[in-house]
C-alpha cells in the first residue's frame, strides 16, 4: 500500500472519529459544559449574580464592605424580623440574637432578602468564568515561586490549598497578591 493511500485512509478515518455522535448527559446531570482553551478540562458553567446583588470588589476597603452588609439586616428588618443595632445606629452584622421570631416570618423574609447578601468578585468569578481553575491555577505557581507548598484543588469549591494551617496563614497577603496578578484582566471588569 502506497504512502498515498495510508495517509488518505487515515484522514478518512480520522474524520468519521471526529463526526461521530457525542454522548449527551442525562437530563438533571451536572456534568461540566464548557471546555477552557488552556487545559481541556471542563468547569461547569453557572448563572450570573442576581440582578442587584452587591458585590465585593477586589478593591473594597473594610468600610465598603461593611456598608454592603447593612443591606441584609435592613431587609429582613423591613420584613418583620427585628435586629439588633449599634449605638451608632449601624445593623450589628455579626452579631445573633434579637428577639425570638417566628419560623415562617423569618424563612420568607431570608428568601426576600437573598439577593441582598453580598458576594465577592472571586465567587462571581467562581461561579461564572469558565477559565477559573486555570486562572487559580497561574496563582498557585505565583505562590510556589514564593515558597509556599500551594495547589488547586476541588473541595467542592476550586481553592488554593496548602501543606498546613500555618502555611495558609503564612501566605495571606503573598496569596492576595497573587490572585491579583492571575486574575488582572478578569479584576477591571470589576472597577
Amino acid at each position: 500500500m502506497s504512502v498515498k493511500r495510508i495517509v488518505v485512509a487515515l484522514a478518512v478515518v480520522m474524520s468519521v472519529a471526529a463526526c461521530g455522535t457525542a454522548s449527551q448527559p442525562e437530563s438533571g446531570s451536572t456534568a461540566p459544559d464548557v471546555v477552557t482553551l488552556r487545559t481541556g478540562t471542563p468547569v461547569a458553567s453557572a448563572s450570573p449574580t442576581p440582578a442587584g446583588r452587591p458585590i465585593i470588589r477586589p478593591d473594597a476597603t473594610s468600610e465598603d464592605i461593611e456598608e454592603l452588609e447593612q443591606a441584609f439586616p435592613a431587609c429582613m428588618e423591613q420584613n418583620g424580623v427585628p435586629q439588633v443595632r449599634q449605638p451608632d445606629g449601624r445593623y450589628a452584622v455579626k452579631q445573633g440574637g434579637g428577639p425570638p421570631v417566628d419560623e415562617a416570618v423569618r424563612k420568607a423574609a431570608e428568601e426576600a432578602c437573598r439577593n441582598t447578601i453580598p458576594e465577592s468578585w472571586l465567587d462571581v468569578e467562581r461561579r461564572t468564568n469558565p477559565e477559573f481553575a486555570d486562572l487559580l491555577r497561574d496563582a498557585a505557581e505565583c505562590l510556589k515561586g514564593k515558597g509556599y507548598n500551594a495547589r488547586v484543588v476541588q473541595d467542592p469549591d476550586w481553592r488554593i490549598s496548602y501543606d498546613s494551617t500555618e502555611e495558609f496563614m503564612a501566605a495571606g497577603d503573598d496569596e492576595i497578591v497573587c490572585t491579583n496578578e492571575a486574575f488582572a484582566e478578569r479584576i477591571k471588569t470589576y472597577r
